[in-house]
């Protein structure tokens, strides 16, 4: 299985059934794959199928274009410092627009931009330690 999980075992998609099942059809429909932030909570369909729900209606419901969606929630990432969903979202945008190689210099610039200017709410910073006497 993908080496991303080390504390749950994901359903793998050829094993399968009822809601899990139905999840991952919609998911590869809409997406084209089925994800790791899928297949992560497959194994608790009472959480897949709600987060499911969550994921589609904010991407792929309503009449407001797929690509304005995704910018949004690049940017909501991109302040939230989440470097997995940055990636993500950025290589579905890149790929929406027509792109063939997906834009890799996102992140470096959020991890950037983000030291260089003041806190805007968020969690705070690690505390720094303290030097033993």
């Amino acid at each position: 299985m993908h080496s991303l999980f080390r504390h749950i075992t994901p359903v793998p998609p050829e094993d399968a059934t009822d809601q899990v099942a139905a999840v991952y059809e919609q998911v590869n429909e809409k997406f084209s794959t089925i994800g790791p932030a899928v297949m992560m909570l497959s194994p608790a369909p009472e959480l897949l199928v709600p987060g499911w729900a969550l994921l589609r209606e904010a991407l792929v419901a309503g009449t407001a274009p797929r690509r304005h969606k995704e910018v949004v929630t690049v940017s909501v990432s991109q302040a939230n410092q989440c470097a997995y969903d940055v990636a993500g979202h950025s290589s579905s945008l890149s790929w929406r627009a027509g792109e063939t190689r997906p834009r890799r210099c996102t992140v470096a610039t959020t991890r950037t931009t983000r030291r260089s200017r003041p806190s805007r709410g968020g969690p705070a910073p690690p505390p720094t330690p303290k030097p033993r006497t």
